[in-house]
Formats: structure tokens, C-alpha cells, sequence
């Protein structure tokens, strides 16, 4: 799956190229290559649905491709291997922080005995195993002197203390010595596992796709008419009625959907027109007067949130007039007096940008036939 989805890309990014430059035909041919190619991945097949020529093949790419991405969720995942019980490291008691007792005679002599005895224990397992053992005791017995300071005698089985203490006599408890054993190395303690040794359960993320909008509105300030517009000649028809609520002077937009046209204007002047792409007729674009309500210089739009099929990264100058309806700049498609989007009103990006300058927040918007 990882290898066909790699050799698919160069495939991808040509169609995406052609629909960009209204080459739709050449996109096709190569969005159906990149479908046999890589027969498990559901990119060529939502692309493919951006172009199709009938709403009976759009309803079919998507459907494939929604099998697709279905087959892909339901693969089971790699089993994670199965980490090694761990043993953890007996507590230790919290440490004696009592003071300690004088050093008596008695107490001397039950120390000595006891470091004795461990050393013993030593010095017979060295006998037994070490080749030079007899030499080791011999040694065992010169430290059990040098750690007592009390001129005792170890032997192999007694040892004897002196009645009294030396003036060099430490004070301190002996430190505790640690002898590793290669049969049992030590351990140490680690995070937690899960019951029968698997690992914690840890909280996955479902990632959803999440719509890129701008922070924060970027209202224009409201420019001042300008007392004598220059009126400009319209390509097709009459100059539209000003609406009643429109004040003498007041900067206004049109948008025709019989002649896919937008006029922008003050009072009763044109001052701008352009060709735009409205809905196509299973998304129609909504008729009647509203007022722009929100502006963004670029805005990322997830068609998919919407039950849509097309994601649209960085959309340049968008003026919202209604819901999700929206006037803005196109980058994807060049066919402008034809309708070709999913209800919005498409223009030029130049076009959409003196739009987008030129229109304060709160501009009304007269959508008729």
C-alpha cells in the first residue's frame, strides 16, 4: 500500500495541475491511470469526482472511494510485542533516623561476630571454588582486623574480641557492602505494566479533519463614497434596482444568477463588473438580499465538514454573506459565466480581491435571476 500510494503521487500532482488549468479531460485519463495503479487508494477517486460529468458518476467515485477508506480503517493492526514481566525491586524500609547508640563493649563484640560470620561464609565458598582459596582466607583474616580495629583474630570458625575498645574504634555503623552474583543480576524498578504483563493502555486521538480558519474577522474600514463615481457601461442588461434599504450613495452588490454576472455598486452608479460561477444546480446558490457578515484574506474551506466533496486550502478574499454562502476568489478553475461551485459565489482572485477592498462589513447583497 505504502510503495503504490508513493508511485501514485507524480500522477496526483499532474491532475491536480490539469484541473487547475481547466485541462479536465487529460485529468481524467490520468486519475483513472492512478486508480489502476494503486487499486487501494481512494485519492484518485475523490478526484475524480471533482470532474465527473454526471451526478450519477460523482455518486460513484464517492461511493469507491468511501469502500476504500472503509477497507483501510478496518485492516487490524501489527500485534505490539509482548514486553518481558518485570520484576520489580523489593521496598526498603525507611531508614533509622533514631541516634545512634554509644559504642559499648557488648555491642562491639555482636558486631564483630556478625561481620565474622559474613566473611566466614566467604572465606569457606573461596576455599571450595577460588584456586588460590586458602590464600583469600588469609587475606579475610588481615581486613577482619583492619575494619575492627579492636585487635580481633578471625579463624576459619571462632573469632575473638578484645575487652576493650580501641581509641581509633569508628563510632558509625559499617557501610553495607553489595556483592553481585552473575546468576542474579540486579534489578531495577520501571513504569508500571498492565495485568498479564502487557503494556498500559495509553488514550489514542482520532484525527478529524479540522477547518484552517483565520483567527479573527478582518473588518475593512468603511470608505467614503466618492461624491462623483466615474460610471462604467454593463456588458449585459440595464443597471439593477437599487433595493429599498440602500441608502442614496451607498456601496451595494448584484449578483445575477440568469447572466452570471456581479455589478458592484454606489447608489445608483455601476462602478465594477465581472463574470462569476455560481452553484451548480444540485447545490444551488441562494436568491434574496442579505448583508456581509464576516471577511477573511484567506481561509482554508473543508467541504467534507458539510457533507461536501472538496477540501480548499488558502481561498483568498472571503466575504461571507450568508450561513456558509460566500462570495471569494477561485484559484482552481478559470470557467467564470458557467456555474461550477457548490453554492458559493466564485469570481477571479484580482476580481475578489477590489471586491474584497472596496465592500465594508455589512454590504448588501441582491441575488436574483
Amino acid at each position: 500500500m505504502m510503495n503504490q500510494t508513493t508511485s501514485i503521487d507524480p500522477l496526483i500532482s499532474e491532475a491536480r495541475r490539469a484541473i487547475e488549468s481547466d485541462r479536465i479531460e487529460a485529468a481524467r485519463t490520468m486519475l483513472r491511470r492512478a486508480a489502476r495503479q494503486a487499486p487501494a487508494d481512494s485519492r484518485p477517486w475523490l478526484l475524480l469526482a471533482g470532474v465527473a460529468e454526471s451526478p450519477r458518476e460523482r455518486r460513484a467515485y464517492l461511493a469507491q472511494a468511501h469502500r476504500l477508506d472503509e477497507a483501510a480503517r478496518q485492516q487490524p493492526a501489527a500485534p505490539a510485542a509482548r514486553p518481558a514481566p518485570i520484576v520489580p525491586l523489593p521496598s526498603l524500609p525507611p531508614p533509622d533516623r533514631r541516634p545512634k547508640a554509644p559504642a559499648t563493649p557488648g555491642r562491639l563484640m555482636r558486631r564483630g561476630m556478625v561481620i565474622g560470620a559474613l566473611l566466614l561464609v566467604a572465606a569457606l565458598a573461596a576455599v571450595t571454588i577460588h584456586p588460590n582459596g586458602r590464600t583469600f582466607v588469609s587475606d579475610m583474616v588481615a581486613r577482619v582486623s583492619t575494619l575492627t580495629g579492636a585487635g580481633m583474630v578471625a579463624m576459619p570458625t571462632t573469632a575473638v574480641v578484645a575487652d576493650a575498645p580501641s581509641p581509633a574504634m569508628p563510632t558509625d555503623e559499617p557501610a553495607q557492602i553489595v556483592l553481585p552474583s552473575p546468576t542474579n543480576p540486579p534489578v531495577f524498578p520501571t513504569k508500571g505494566v498492565a495485568p498479564g504483563g502487557g503494556p498500559l493502555p495509553t488514550w489514542t486521538p482520532t484525527s478529524q479533519p479540522t477547518p484552517t480558519l483565520a483567527p479573527t474577522m478582518t473588518p475593512s474600514p468603511t470608505p467614503e463614497p466618492s461624491p462623483t463615481p466615474e460610471p462604467i457601461p454593463l456588458s449585459v442588461g440595464a443597471p439593477s434596482a437599487r433595493p429599498p434599504d440602500v441608502g442614496d450613495g451607498e456601496r451595494w452588490i448584484a449578483v445575477n444568477l440568469s447572466t452570471q454576472t456581479l455589478v458592484a455598486y454606489e447608489g445608483d452608479t455601476p462602478v465594477f463588473e465581472t463574470l462569476v460561477s455560481s452553484g451548480l444546480p444540485q447545490w444551488p446558490t441562494v436568491t434574496g438580499e442579505y448583508r456581509t457578515y464576516m471577511k477573511y484574506e484567506s481561509q482554508t474551506m473543508n467541504g467534507y465538514l458539510l457533507g461536501y466533496d472538496y477540501y480548499l486550502p488558502d481561498v483568498p478574499y472571503v466575504m461571507y454573506f450568508f450561513e456558509d454562502y460566500a462570495i471569494h476568489g477561485t484559484y482552481w478553475h478559470s470557467s467564470f459565466g458557467t456555474p461550477m461551485s457548490h453554492g458559493c459565489v466564485n469570481v477571479s482572485t484580482p476580481d475578489a480581491g477590489w471586491l474584497f477592498n472596496w465592500a465594508p462589513v455589512g454590504t448588501v447583497v441582491n441575488v436574483t435571476y
